[in-house]
């Protein structure tokens, strides 16, 4: 390849001209933005959908934990229960 053809093959690509800048940037920008707005929508439903969700899924919980909580402390009060029976025949026989 030559140097002229090389010269004006990729310097008109590699540099913008003086001055064309900010009209490039501002082209880019403006053009991004409707997209920028429309991902930032739909994240914002994916968020709210997630959350929906979430909270929906809790719903049958509370009764849930309170089985989870109330079978444990039902198992050690029967234990303690015993062992105060066993101590109360120990120390009365």
């Amino acid at each position: 390849m030559t140097q002229f053809l090389y010269r004006t093959s990729v310097l008109p690509v590699v540099f913008t001209p003086i001055g064309c800048e900010s009209t490039y940037r501002d082209m880019m920008e403006s053009s991004i933005e409707p997209v920028l707005a429309a991902r930032k929508d739909n994240v914002l439903y994916l968020k709210h959908n997630l959350n929906a969700r979430a909270i929906n899924s809790l719903c049958g919980e509370p009764d849930s934990v309170d089985y989870d909580v109330n079978t444990p402390i039902r198992n050690m009060q029967s234990a303690i229960n015993k062992s105060d029976q066993f101590d109360a025949e120990l120390l009365g026989g």
